[in-house]
């Protein structure tokens, strides 16, 4: 049994270098393939490490769940939040297919919040025919634990983003309040050097008073600019 820092490691070597092969070693995917009933074709854009960007979980194979009901003493939680207002999640699921060679157990990530799925090609785990029940259970078992994995990094890299769009957003708000701010400031201090000595001292104050708090604000808002630009984590609810 691998430990869980040799497990990451070997992630990372594959990432590096991903074992690929391609899908139509596979089965026929001329028999197979919706368009050959006249269907739309399904989404099949692949990425750099062996992993293809599907419409559905059951893209490729039956999917068989996701890894926390397949193996729950080992996976003991129900996804990974996939934004910082922990509304969605990224789960990992296993897909198992029959193939020539085998039966092919394939790690799968899908998200509540989005549509489209990922199959990680790439990472499946091949039991050649006639293998046993326990060899089956083990392949299976390594595709939930990459599954995982893979859905952690997803997850990962989605709150990563959504906390940048939560920044931009403030920033382009500040930016807009500071301009609102400035034109309203300015047209009063027009206002006061013309009229100036025709106001009652309480009005002179009131409107003092309401400059310096333009002007507070105006600061506040620099703050939030400052504050988005040098960390956007900034921007994530409960930061």
């Amino acid at each position: 049994m691998k430990t869980a820092a040799q497990r990451l490691q070997q992630y990372r070597d594959e990432a590096l270098n991903p074992r690929w092969v391609r899908p139509l070693t596979w089965r026929d995917t001329k028999q197979f393939h919706p368009s050959a009933w006249g269907a739309p074709r399904p989404n099949n854009v692949r990425g750099q490490k062996g992993e293809v960007f599907t419409d559905s979980i059951d893209q490729y194979g039956d999917d068989l769940g996701p890894v926390g009901k397949l193996y729950p003493r080992m996976i003991d939680h129900n996804g990974w939040y996939s934004d910082t207002h922990y509304d969605a999640l990224i789960v990992g699921h296993v897909c198992r297919m029959r193939c020539p060679r085998g039966t092919l157990y394939i790690p799968a990530t899908l998200c509540t919040g989005w549509d489209g799925t990922v199959h990680y090609l790439g990472d499946a785990e091949l039991v050649p025919k006639g293998a046993t029940e326990e060899e089956h259970d083990r392949a299976c078992r390594e595709a939930a634990r990459s599954a995982d994995h893979y859905a952690e990094r997803e997850a990962e890299e989605a709150r990563e983003d959504n906390a940048k769009s939560l920044a931009e957003s403030d920033i382009e708000q500040a930016r807009e309040e500071i301009h609102g701010i400035n034109q309203t400031t300015l047209s009063l201090i027009r206002e006061i050097k013309q009229h100036g000595k025709k106001y009652t001292p309480a009005v002179c104050i009131a409107l003092a008073s309401t400059i310096k708090a333009g002007l507070r604000d105006r600061a506040e808002q620099f703050k939030i600019i400052k504050a988005r630009e040098e960390d956007y984590w900034t921007a994530a609810p409960g930061y």
